[in-house]
């Protein structure tokens, strides 16, 4: 029987009790040993139902209790500095998107891993939901035919009035919506298109009066096998319309679209439309920690290890440093 994970958590933000709802569906494999956050009342108030000890201080979770891995769900300016701190304990590192603010960021916890021999997992969660499962494999089995364009469109206020400050500082956010959701859309064409994007041409805006940080982007793709993407954000503006969030996967016999919060896909060809369900079960917090868990009992990669978190954070930095030069550029993956 494998060893049950020790989680530590350090920050309670609107995330962590989604983690904590994964977590508990798997006792098997981990359980929440302590729960940590500077407001000590929300540490109490996350804590509570799962009678564990509580923490205002990170460094003293750690120091006190027997963790395996210690979960950040923190400003992404403290990302890196948290990071490090878990790595250079001994720990495993489970930390949301983004992995940090820039790849230089990026690179050090990679080399506190190395260093310490621990892994890194960056919550990419959207391909941890069964739709993105079923789309990937109908594209790899050529239910579409050859893959020609993939497009990642979000139509969504960023509800700006409600923002934390950190939010609107691009020194500790990264960015504005395109270090914070879009790391999501990052996800759909790195992970749904096998084959490494070669060139990135973007346009990043701030259109919000008085905001420094972006609201939209709109960024073109070349892939090395010759898939196109197109990338889409579009938050800027208050709309009386839905959110809309869309992904299409575009091929030589037909068409896939869906919702990445659905469980539903849209299969069109010449002669029909066709209607897959998928999984409306399956809990992608459950399915991204049970990776996790499983590939360090393993000693395998992770899907979304520290290389894939780097890869996240390299497209993005490409949209804006093409943004900013005007030019097409291509993105340091590793």
């Amino acid at each position: 029987m494998s060893k049950i994970m020790n989680i530590g958590i350090i920050g309670t933000g609107t995330i962590t009790g989604n983690h904590i709802t994964g977590l508990g569906l798997i006792p098997e494999k981990a359980r929440i040993a302590a729960v940590c956050d500077v407001n000590l009342d929300a540490a109490k108030a996350a804590a509570a139902p799962l009678g564990v000890p509580v923490y205002s201080d990170y460094k003293e979770m750690i120091k006190n209790e027997k963790l395996d891995i210690a979960l950040i769900c923190l400003p992404h300016f403290l990302h890196c500095p948290v990071g490090l701190d878990v790595l250079n304990s001994g720990l495993h590192l489970f930390i949301e998107k983004p992995m940090a603010i820039s790849t230089a960021e990026c690179k050090t916890l990679i080399e506190a891993a190395k260093k310490n021999g621990k892994d890194i997992f960056v919550g990419q969660t959207h391909q941890y939901r069964s739709v993105f499962a079923k789309a990937k494999e109908m594209v790899k089995t050529g239910v579409i035919g050859e893959l020609k364009m993939i497009v990642t469109e979000v139509i969504a206020y960023y509800n700006w009035e409600n923002r934390k400050a950190w939010f609107l500082d691009p020194k500790k956010a990264g960015g504005g919506a395109l270090f914070n959701t879009s790391p999501h859309q990052a996800d759909h064409l790195l992970y749904l298109v096998d084959s490494p994007i070669t060139k990135v041409k973007a346009s990043v805006a701030a259109l919000r009066p008085g905001q420094v940080v972006d609201s939209d982007t709109v960024a073109f793709m070349d892939y090395a096998n010759g898939v196109q993407g197109i990338f889409m954000v579009f938050q800027g503006t208050k709309m009386e319309d839905p959110a809309r969030l869309k992904i299409k996967l575009l091929g030589t016999e037909g068409t896939i679209q869906f919702n990445p919060f659905g469980n539903e896909i849209e299969l069109a060809k010449l002669d029909k439309v066709e209607k897959i369900q998928t999984d409306p079960d399956l809990n992608p917090f459950r399915a991204e920690w049970t990776e996790f868990i499983e590939a360090i009992a393993s000693g395998r990669r992770s899907r979304t290890d520290a290389a894939y978190g780097y890869n996240v954070v390299a497209l993005l930095e490409a949209m804006v440093k093409s943004s900013n030069t005007r030019s097409e550029v291509s993105p340091e993956l590793l």
